[in-house]
């Protein structure tokens, strides 16, 4: 494996682009992922297979999540995937009109186990970044 050349100045650098004018983070890009959700999954209410999409959460959305799960783990993996949903069939959710509260109750158990799953995936490391990360572990 080669050696990774670092630049001290990196963050900085990073944190100037990803900043607005104003000195607030700017928007920040997440990973997305979609898979079909089928209707026989949920209940009766959802009456034909779903593209459902589902995004990495940014910080602050991480404890919001936190705070709404009261310290429950479980509690804290569902939040988290439920805030995590940001489009069905391509369309983006509305908060105003609670269309992300009606599809979190209405996919039925199993359709939010699944998205749990999807959240997990999307969230975690691809072997080649683990073993990169796993390989440049210095003790200090």
């Amino acid at each position: 494996m080669s050696e990774t050349k670092l630049d001290p100045g990196a963050l900085k650098a990073m944190m100037a682009s990803a900043t607005s004018s104003d000195g607030r983070p700017a928007a920040s890009i997440r990973r997305k992922l979609s898979f079909v959700l089928p209707a026989e999954l949920c209940s009766d209410n959802i009456t034909s297979d779903l593209e459902i999409t589902i995004g990495s959460l940014t910080a602050q959305i991480e404890i919001e999540a936190a705070r709404a799960s009261k310290g429950d783990q479980m509690t804290m993996a569902l939040y988290m995937a439920k805030y995590s949903l940001m489009a069905v069939n391509g369309t983006p959710l509305s908060k105003a009109n609670g269309e992300g509260e009606w599809l979190w109750e209405n996919i039925g158990t199993v359709g939010r186990n699944l998205v749990m799953g999807q959240y997990s995936e999307l969230i975690s490391p691809d072997e080649e970044a683990l073993k990169k990360a796993l390989a440049s572990t210095k003790i200090l």
